[in-house]
């Protein structure tokens, strides 16, 4: 043979380089030849592989020819389409046969907004849609892929969940899908219940159920609103953690905001009775009966989904009440306004009727029984001249005096119709 003038690239097996699959090693053989095309068995140097495809193992110098020939050398290429793979050394080269790399088998799912990126910030109970690609190990999309996947999230999905959704030619273009409840979650696909060809969705954001409501404490009301004399001595973290209430709730602020009248404690019922109770809130009243979150906006429900519910409100020193009837709950919740009527408290006579037609919550029950009887005056007469946050402070202007007697005194022997 002569010198060196080009090499031949070609299957490790002889002949032209077959359809391959992206992501898998594959072997090729590479001969050093003369111009006459005879192999060189003198050479044994290396050559640098490069490829037209994108090489992830294989490329750069490979190793020593033996007898002019490297009999088989691993390269990967990790995208699709055709390419061709060439050797060099000294300004000899050799370039095999165009081949095909196809997707290889499915191994995960990519879980993005319909428009491709990132889900964002969505809606209790409103739809959106998701886009699910079928892809390999290295990310290329399984155009063969065409069966159905199942779809599941951390958040409660009240459509779009079901297995009957069909890819073409590897994507599920747009999905509709409803999150029910709000809060932080994910998405994913899977191919089977076990897996393990699964794919998951970055983390977003929905918006929660929110309570859009209103009432009026009997004890600070006064000419259509609720005085906030109290302010200055209300806690910084809910009240609510000890009997008969313990709920264990971290509800806090850096300070009491302006316009709050006192904390209050609310319920969601799904029915009428105690043992329907599916979430508890701890909230603050403002001086106009709009009961608001920490953070002065609609009182939030993360973990509750979209649906009709009845609401309880409980207070320290006044008498819970419950909505009439459920009220249905969304991200945009309307108002239900305790106030307005007699008959939007559930039970009969289960407010005191205010001045100018407004309804709010009996004052008086120091004990914290629901019942309003001599109990409730003990409170008022062992605090009496004391000030602060007391119990015993019915009227809620932080001190105790003869005032605070009038209420257990006038609401004496009515109790609470909230059931247990």
């Amino acid at each position: 043979p002569g010198t060196l003038n080009n090499f031949l690239v070609e299957s490790s097996l002889g002949g032209a380089i077959p359809t391959q699959a992206a992501g898998t090693p594959f072997s090729i053989k590479v001969v050093a030849r003369d111009a006459n095309n005879n192999t060189v068995t003198g050479f044994t140097d290396t050559v640098g592989i490069t490829s037209t495809g994108t090489l992830t193992s294989g490329g750069g110098t490979t190793a020593s020819f033996i007898n002019g020939i490297l009999a088989s050398h691993n390269v990967t290429i990790s995208n699709t389409g055709s390419f061709t793979i060439t050797a060099t050394h000294a300004g000899a080269t050799g370039v095999s046969n165009t081949f095909t790399v196809n997707a290889g088998a499915l191994n995960n799912f990519l879980v993005e907004s319909s428009g491709g990126g990132v889900i964002t910030t969505q809606t209790a109970g409103t739809s959106f849609s998701i886009k699910v690609t079928a892809r390999d190990a290295v990310g290329n999309t399984v155009i063969g892929f065409a069966g159905r996947v199942i779809i599941t999230s951390t958040g409660v999905i009240s459509a779009g969940g079901d297995t009957s959704i069909s890819f073409t030619n590897g994507v599920l273009a747009s999905h509709s899908i409803t999150v029910a409840n709000g809060g932080s979650f994910t998405i994913t696909a899977k191919k089977s219940p076990s897996g393990p060809e699964t794919g998951t969705s970055n983390v977003f954001i929905v918006s929660p159920v929110v309570l859009n409501a209103k009432a009026f404490l009997e004890g600070p009301y006064s000419g259509g609103v609720m005085s906030t004399t109290l302010n200055p001595f209300i806690p910084k973290h809910q009240p609510y953690n000890a009997a008969p209430w313990n709920y264990s709730g971290t509800d806090s602020v850096p300070s009491i905001p302006a316009g709050v009248v006192d904390w209050v404690l609310v319920e969601l019922r799904t029915g009428t009775s105690a043992a329907t109770k599916i979430a508890t809130r701890a909230a603050f009243l403002k001086s106009n009966g709009a009961i608001v979150d920490t953070n002065g906006a609609t009182l939030r429900f993360n973990g509750v989904s979209v649906g009709s519910y009845y609401v309880v409100v409980r207070h320290r020193n006044h008498l819970a009440i419950m909505s009439a009837a459920t009220t249905p709950l969304t991200a945009s919740s309307s108002l239900y306004d305790f106030s307005s009527a007699q008959t939007q408290a559930f039970g009969s006579g289960s407010m005191k009727s205010l001045a100018g037609g407004v309804f709010g919550m009996y004052a008086g029950d120091f004990s914290r029984d629901g019942f309003i009887d001599s109990d409730d005056f003990v409170g008022p007469d062992n605090d009496v001249f004391q000030s602060g946050y007391l119990n015993s402070d019915h009227n809620l202007d932080g001190f105790v005096d003869s005032d605070d007697f009038t209420a257990p005194d006038n609401n004496i022997f009515n109790g609470t119709n909230v059931p247990n």
